[in-house]
């Protein structure tokens, strides 16, 4: 992951991205200090929590997103992004 800002002068990224900057500037703090680390997965397709979990539970999971573009994740309108803290 890597910060990024939009590009050029694009009116409609522009308004997406103010957008998005406005969204969590209200969200506020979300989650303890120890959620360091996400996972992304569709929902009942591939894998469901990575390897390094040790088998604990997210401490908070943001969805249904759709997934277009697949990548690591499968294609998919049952994207979710699982948190989970105190892993070392």
């Amino acid at each position: 992951m890597h910060y990024a800002q939009p590009r050029g002068n694009n009116p409609i990224e522009l308004q997406q991205w103010q957008l998005s900057v406005d969204a969590a500037a209200n969200a506020g703090n979300l989650s303890p200090s120890n959620v360091r680390h996400f996972f992304i997965r569709q929902d009942r397709i591939g894998r469901q929590a990575p390897g390094w979990t040790g088998g604990a539970a997210p401490y908070q999971s943001f969805g249904p997103f759709v997934n277009p573009g697949g990548g690591d994740v499968p294609r998919g309108n049952q994207t979710y992004i699982d948190f989970y803290r105190g892993i070392r």
